[in-house]
């Protein structure tokens, strides 16, 4: 039995499937799919695979989480940094911290791929004035939660239920900017499913980044190298215009080798213009404050993003940590 955990899926014992009926359904549902055994999947381009250093077996809400909320007094919480906590694996832990959050008046940024409704995560979602985010992706670039049965036409219809119970709920669409709808749908992403769907969901854009070269063909239709954006003697040769789909370039470069659009097509012109968009865009970040009732919308130059400080020690720790997990085999890493 398969867990999401951090973008990695690993297999719980048959003792944990009588605390996720849903989860029990699925797997038998859709066992047949992928013959006869549910594989063993993340998504193939999660961004947190080299840094998912989270235990699979859940954390509990106690007097050390209230202490830190009693010190701290957050305003908002986002959840789901490395860990898929709509599973239902962790549906007890998820309600435990809601609870905490609305004793404290927080609320939450809920980003989620496999979560279905539940009319007592909706109410508490309500009354912390939360957020929740339904990432809509590529079936086929998300094989790990679809066998599970939380395919992005099921994530849509679990949004709506959401929404129609008066959650703040969106359809956060990942796919590629730089080429039209056609294109994206014609290469696999959900995007036709969330814009065509019948329930008034507000929709966000979430541009893709490339982190593989053999991501390339799967997410923007060209070659890696053809995509990269490149100067000419240290001078901008390419045009820097909306319309310029085929000109080689579409994609930025970055330090940590990723790829970033450069450009957004004109369909896409509607969410920038509205800043429904979470991310860069060339030179250019957007940020709709994850859709929070009261969030500022804005955008400025990416130049201007504060630098992460971390913790001089963190990696070491880190390193430590995953060696010990290797050699732990009840911690059940797979890769």
């Amino acid at each position: 039995m398969c867990a999401c955990a951090g973008g990695m899926l690993i297999f719980l014992s048959e003792d944990a499937l009588p605390r996720c009926p849903d989860l029990k359904e699925n797997r038998a549902r859709h066992r047949a799919e992928y013959g006869g055994r549910l594989p063993n999947w993340k998504c193939d381009y999660c961004y947190g695979r080299r840094k998912n250093n989270g235990k699979i077996t859940p954390l509990e809400v106690n007097d050390v989480t209230r202490g830190e909320f009693e010190q701290k007094k957050p305003m908002i919480v986002r959840l789901g940094k490395l860990t898929e906590v709509g599973h239902p694996f962790y549906r007890k832990q998820l309600l435990d911290f809601l609870e905490l959050c609305r004793e404290f008046g927080t609320s939450v940024i809920f980003p989620t791929k496999m979560l279905e409704y539940d009319e007592r995560v909706a109410k508490l979602l309500r009354e912390t004035r939360s957020v929740l985010n339904y990432g809509i992706g590529n079936d086929s670039l998300e094989r790990g939660a679809c066998s599970q049965g939380f395919k992005n036409e099921k994530r849509i219809w679990e949004a709506w239920k959401y929404h129609m119970d008066g959650v703040n709920t969106t359809l956060t669409i990942a796919c590629d900017v730089t080429s039209s709808m056609g294109d994206n749908v014609g290469r696999g992403f959900a995007v036709g499913k969330a814009m065509d769907f019948r329930g008034e969901i507000p929709r966000r854009l979430l541009p893709m980044r490339i982190n593989k070269v053999a991501l390339a063909w799967k997410i923007a239709g060209e070659d890696w190298h053809k995509l990269i954006y490149r100067t000419i003697d240290g001078e901008d040769k390419l045009p820097l215009e909306l319309h310029e789909v085929d000109n080689p370039g579409r994609y930025i470069q970055r330090g940590n080798n990723e790829l970033i659009p450069r450009i957004y097509h004109p369909d896409f012109r509607g969410f920038v213009g509205s800043c429904r968009v979470c991310s860069r865009i060339g030179e250019i970040e957007y940020c709709d404050g994850c859709h929070l009732d009261g969030a500022l919308k804005q955008c400025f130059p990416a130049s201007e993003i504060a630098e992460v400080q971390y913790n001089p020690g963190r990696s070491e720790d880190m390193r430590r940590y995953r060696q010990k997990k290797r050699r732990d085999k009840r911690q059940g890493v797979l890769f």
